[in-house]
């Protein structure tokens, strides 16, 4: 399995639970698939540790999905700057630096972002964020391993 299997699969273990709760559902069927959700998370985490965090894969890209977030300026209405909040879905990129003793928390430094058209839709006005990330390339960070994987070649 890959983490990006997992976590589909995690997602739709997650809207099974939703389904079931709007029906008032078996409490002991809920509890049941919360408790696989939480192993496969946790198989999820010890994957993508034993899949990022190895010494063959430091100076390699890796890839975090999520969204971006930054602001677009429009330009001046009645004297004021006006903005948009802009959301674009796409993986942050980074390059693998090291790694925890464990394997539980990688640093990595930024390359970018990288979304379905290879650019931002707009130029922002602000420095895009994915999390708690700001999208600079050359900025070095910490995360934990989980979500993280080997971008496609």
């Amino acid at each position: 399995s890959t983490p990006e299997v997992l976590t589909e699969h995690i997602s739709s273990v997650s809207n099974e639970i939703k389904t079931l709760e709007i029906r008032k559902g078996n409490s002991k069927l809920l509890d049941d698939i919360r408790s696989e959700m939480d192993k496969l998370a946790e198989q999820e985490r010890k994957l993508a540790r034993t899949s990022i965090s190895r010494k063959e894969n430091i100076g390699k890209r890796i890839c975090k999905n999520g969204t971006s977030l930054y602001t677009y300026y429009l330009g001046i209405f009645l004297s004021e700057p006006q903005y948009k909040k802009i959301k674009e879905d796409g993986p942050l990129v980074g390059y693998l630096e090291k790694y925890s003793e464990d394997g539980s928390r990688i640093q990595f430094r930024v390359l970018g972002w990288a979304t379905s058209t290879a650019r931002l839709e707009y130029n922002p006005a602000s420095t895009p964020k994915l999390d708690e990330f700001e999208i600079i390339p050359g900025t070095i960070y910490w995360d934990n391993v989980d979500k993280w994987f080997l971008c496609p070649k």
